[in-house]
C-alpha cells in the first residue's frame, strides 16, 4: 500500500511531495539536529520551542546525517510511516487478545488498513503513526503486565516504549501514565522503583526547551490551546472546550464538515456503542479493557486545542486505532449474543462467523472512503508543492541573498529557501504567538514597538490582515480546489515600514501626561484595560491618510487607569457607526461627555475638572445610545 500511494503521490507531482506544511517544519528542525544546532529553527536565530514532536524529529535528523536532504528526506518519513502503520495493525490484533476470539482480533488489526485517515497520514511526513503504534503497543505492554500481576519482563519494553511516545507528541503523555500506574500497582518489589522513570519522557520536551530558550511552555501550546489564548477567561475556555465535544461527537464521528471524506455519515453513534460493547465483552480482561479505552479517550484530548480541526484532523487520528476495536467488539457482542441463542443446537460456528462478517463489513465500510481519501491526499500534495515549495525555490532564487522572510506557514519556506524567517504565527520565532492570536491589531501594535517585521514577506494577507504593512507585490503562487491550503493565493510581497507608529502622536500640542494605546497588549495591561467581550475578530487596524492604528471594535464601554492632571484634556481617537455622546465617568463621577460624528476615525477632547487630583484615576466611558464604537488611542494632556 505504501509503494501504491508514494507512487501517485510522485507520478501527479513530479517528485517527493507531502501535504501538509507542518511536516518541513520536522524536516527542518531535523536538519538543525543533523548539524548540531538543536532547536534552531532560522539560520542566525536564537533557539525556539516550535519542536513538538522531538523523538520524530531526532529519528528524522539521522535520515539528514546519511545524505537523505532537501526533499530525499521524505522517502524516510514515508517509509517509516507505512512501517508504524504496519505495526499499528499489529499490536492492535494483540492487544484484543482475550477480550475478542482470535479470528474478531485479526480482523480488528486489519481494520486499520481500511482507515482511510491511517493512509493519508502514513504519507504525510507527520508523526500521527508512529505515535499510534506507541501508543497501542504501550497499552498491550501494561495490559499484559496486569494480567500476570508482575512487571517482571515488562519493565524495559514498558519503559522505552512510553518514553519514545512521551518525546514524540504531548499526547504521548498518556503512554507514560499508563506505565506508570502499571508499574505502581502490579510492578512489585524491585520493578516498583522504575515508576518515577516512566514520568521522565514527559519532562524532557519542556526540561530541553527551558534549558535553551528559558521557557518551558511551548510556542505551539500558546499559539494552539484554548486557555493560553490573550482572551481566555475560566468561562470562556469551558465554554469553548464543551463546544469542541459537541463537535467532536456530533460532527467529526459523524463524517461531516471536517471529516467528510475519511469517516463514513450517519453512524456517529456506532464507534461510541462500540467502546460500550467492549466493556460488556471484556469479561475478566478488565485491565486489557480499561487500556483500550483510555487509549480510546485520548482523542478528546486535542478538543482542548483552538486549532484540533485544521491539518485533515490530524491531532485526533492517534487514538483512531481504540475505537475501531470498539467496533470489533460490537461485532463480537453480537456473535456472544447469538452463541447464547444456539447453544443448544449443533451450528456452534455460525457466531464466530457472524462475528468475522461484522467486522469485514465494517472494513468494506470504512474502505469504501479510501479513494476520496487518496484523491485528497494526492491533491493535498500537489497543493503544499504549487504553493509552499514553489514559493520557497523563487525566493532562493530572486531575493537577496540572506534576506529574512517573514511567513504564516512556517515549513516548506524556511526549509528549502535558504534564508531565514520570521514566523508571524509564532511556532517557530519565539514571542509571537500571543501576538498573532490576539488579532491584526495588537500585531500592527506589536510590530511598531519592536520592529521585528523582515523586508519581505510571503504568506496569505487575509491571514494577516494588516493591509498598512503589504507593500508592493513581487509575485503569487493561486492554487484553486485544494482544502487543505489556508488560501488559494500565496503572495510574496516588500514590506511596508512607513505607517509604523504613525499613529502614536497626541492630535494637539501640549505635555504628554500618560497614553493607552488600544490593542497595544503591554500598554493595555499597564493601564488595566479592560476587554470585556473582546476576542480576536472584534480588531483592526484603521488606515487614515498618512496615519495607522490600531482599533478594537464593536465597543459598548470602556474602563482602564489613566494618570491625569487638573484642568488637563483627555483625548479620544476612535469611531462610531453612527453619531453617538459618550459619558466619561473618573473614578465613578461624570466630568462630562466625548461626541463622535459617526466617522471611522475621528478625534474628540474633554477638558478636566481643575479640582481633579493629579495621579492615576479609573476611566470609564459608557454609551448613551445602542450604537457600536471603536477605540484606538487615549491621551492625557496638560
Amino acid at each position: 500500500m505504501g509503494l501504491y500511494v508514494s507512487h501517485a503521490i510522485t507520478a501527479q507531482v513530479g517528485e517527493p511531495a507531502v501535504p501538509l506544511d507542518d511536516s518541513y517544519i520536522h524536516f527542518n528542525y531535523a536538519r538543525s539536529f543533523a548539524r548540531f544546532q538543536p532547536l534552531i529553527y532560522s539560520p542566525g536565530a536564537a533557539p525556539t520551542t516550535g519542536a513538538t514532536s522531538l523523538g520524530w524529529v531526532l529519528t528524522l535528523a539521522l535520515g539528514w546525517l546519511v545524505g537523505l536532504h532537501e526533499l530525499k528526506l521524505i522517502y524516510l518519513a514515508w517509509a517509516l510511516g507505512w512501517l508504524c502503520c504496519g505495526l499499528l495493525a499489529w499490536e492492535t490484533a494483540r492487544v484484543t487478545r482475550g477480550v475478542l476470539r482470535p479470528t474478531i482480533g485479526l480482523c480488528a488489526g486489519l481494520l486499520v488498513f481500511t482507515f482511510s485517515p491511517h493512509t493519508w497520514f502514513s504519507a504525510s511526513g507527520m508523526e500521527v503513526l508512529p505515535l499510534a503504534w506507541l501508543l497501542m503497543r504501550t497499552a498491550r505492554l501494561c495490559a499484559e503486565a496486569w494480567e500476570q500481576r508482575s512487571a517482571v519482563g515488562y519493565v524495559r519494553a514498558m519503559l522505552v516504549t512510553s518514553f519514545c511516545a512521551a518525546i514524540t507528541r504531548p499526547e504521548g503523555v498518556l503512554a507514560a501514565g499508563m506505565c506508570c500506574v502499571t508499574l505502581f500497582f502490579v510492578g512489585g518489589g524491585f520493578s516498583r522503583r522504575y515508576t518515577a522513570l516512566a514520568l521522565i519522557g514527559p519532562a524532557i520536551p519542556p526540561a530541553l526547551n527551558w534549558l535553551t530558550t528559558g521557557q518551558a511552555l511551548s510556542a505551539t501550546a500558546q499559539a494552539k490551546l484554548l486557555s493560553t489564548s490573550p482572551y481566555a477567561t475560566r468561562a470562556s475556555t469551558w465554554d469553548a472546550q464543551l463546544g469542541n465535544l459537541k463537535l467532536f461527537f456530533r460532527t467529526l464521528l459523524n463524517g461531516e464538515v471536517w471529516a467528510d471524506g475519511m469517516i463514513p455519515t450517519g453512524v456517529w453513534w456506532l464507534p461510541c456503542v462500540g467502546l460500550i460493547a467492549l466493556t460488556l465483552v471484556g469479561g475478566r480482561r478488565r485491565a486489557r479493557t480499561a487500556l483500550i479505552l483510555c487509549v480510546a479517550a485520548g482523542a478528546l484530548i486535542p478538543t482542548a486545542y483552538w486549532t484540533f480541526l485544521v491539518n485533515r484532523l490530524r491531532y485526533i487520528w492517534p487514538f483512531a486505532a481504540a475505537w475501531l476495536i470498539g467496533l470489533a467488539a460490537l461485532a463480537e457482542l453480537c456473535a456472544q449474543l447469538l452463541e447464547r441463542v444456539l447453544r443448544h443446537t449443533r451450528a456452534s460456528s455460525v457466531p464466530g462467523w457472524l462475528g468475522i462478517g461484522l467486522t469485514v463489513s465494517s472494513g468494506y465500510f470504512l474502505a469504501a472512503e479510501w479513494p476520496t481519501t487518496l484523491k485528497d491526499l494526492i491533491t493535498s500534495c500537489a497543493a503544499i508543492h504549487d504553493q509552499q515549495v514553489s514559493l520557497a525555490r523563487w525566493a532562493r532564487q530572486e531575493l537577496p541573498e540572506d534576506a529574512a522572510i517573514g511567513v504564516n506557514d512556517a515549513g516548506a519556506i524556511a526549509y528549502l529557501s535558504g534564508h531565514p524567517t520570521v514566523d508571524l504565527v509564532g511556532l517557530t520565532t519565539r514571542g509571537e504567538a500571543s501576538y498573532w492570536r490576539a488579532g491584526p491589531g495588537p500585531r500592527f501594535e506589536h510590530y511598531e514597538k519592536t520592529r521585528v517585521l523582515p523586508p519581505y514577506l510571503i504568506l496569505y494577507p487575509s491571514w494577516l490582515d494588516i493591509d498598512a504593512i503589504t507593500g508592493e507585490e513581487l509575485t503569487r503562487r493561486s492554487v484553486w480546489g485544494a482544502s487543505i491550503l489556508g488560501a488559494p493565493e500565496m503572495v510574496a510581497l516588500e514590506t511596508r515600514y512607513d505607517l509604523l507608529g504613525s499613529g502614536e502622536a497626541p492630535p494637539s500640542p501640549g505635555k504628554l501626561i500618560d497614553a493607552l494605546d488600544v490593542c497595544d497588549l503591554e500598554s493595555e495591561a499597564e493601564h488595566d484595560y479592560q476587554l470585556f467581550y473582546a476576542h480576536e475578530g472584534t480588531n483592526k487596524v484603521r488606515v487614515h491618510g498618512v496615519q495607522a492604528d490600531g482599533a478594537r471594535t464593536y465597543r459598548s464601554l470602556e474602563e482602564f487607569n489613566l494618570k491625569l492632571t487638573p484642568g488637563g484634556v483627555l483625548w479620544m481617537r476612535g469611531g462610531a457607526d453612527w453619531p453617538l455622546t459618550l459619558k466619561v465617568k473618573v473614578d465613578g463621577k461624570q466630568v462630562g461627555e466625548l461626541e463622535l460624528e459617526g466617522l471611522e476615525w475621528e478625534e474628540s477632547w474633554l477638558r478636566l475638572p481643575p479640582d481633579l487630583d493629579a495621579g492615576v484615576h479609573r476611566i470609564r466611558l459608557e454609551r448613551v445610545s445602542e450604537v457600536w464604537f471603536a477605540s484606538m488611542h487615549f491621551w492625557a494632556l496638560e
